[in-house]
């Protein structure tokens, strides 16, 4: 039986190797968590994500899933499995995986951008609105969140929506605290 502090040290050692990408540091602390916590899905996260930033997305796979059995309706579980789908092409697999978050958890703006870049990058116009839905329903959880606002002007812009640009333009402009001169001068050129 570990004691919380050996418990806490190997977790932060980990994420610490994790953070200046010493995969191979990070892999033996999170494995060492694991095997002394392994009830918790939290060893089986940090070694998935491990694995996930190594490219080694079958055995983040693997971890992630163990992780998941231990807490079925975990979101950063969830999010980082749905990211181990779109990494290996089963957008399908991600689409699901993220829609049952959105179920499990209606207001969370990193499910709901997560579902917004499975659609980022296709050209269809049912997948462009769809991204553009998306990042709408972001903006309702989170409306301060300035990077997803600035995406949907330029998905707007590409879909020929004046009206929304000119709209999220005039949001950026409320959100504290503001933006600095030379933008605010940008912006009023507009």
């Amino acid at each position: 039986q570990a004691s919380v502090e050996e418990l806490y040290t190997t977790r932060m050692l980990g994420l610490s190797f994790l953070q200046r990408n010493q995969l191979a540091e990070a892999e033996s602390a999170f494995a060492k968590l694991a095997r002394l916590a392994p009830d918790d899905p939290l060893g089986f996260t940090n070694l998935g994500l491990t694995y996930m930033q190594a490219g080694r997305y079958a055995d983040a796979e693997k971890q992630l899933l163990r992780a998941r059995e231990l807490d079925p309706r975990g979101t950063e579980i969830g999010l980082a499995l749905a990211r181990v789908y779109a990494l290996t092409n089963r957008a399908a697999q991600a689409r699901a995986t993220l829609e049952q978050l959105r179920r499990d958890s209606s207001a969370n703006a990193h499910v709901l951008y997560a579902l917004a870049e499975l659609d980022s990058h296709s050209t269809d116009p049912a997948s462009a609105q769809r991204y553009r839905d998306r990042l709408r329903d972001v903006l309702g959880v989170a409306p301060a969140n300035l990077a997803v606002r600035l995406e949907l002007v330029d998905a707007s812009a590409r879909a020929g929506e004046a009206d929304s640009v000119v709209h999220h333009l005039e949001e950026v402009r409320r959100i504290p605290p503001g933006p600095p001169r030379q933008g605010v001068a940008a912006l009023d050129g507009l």
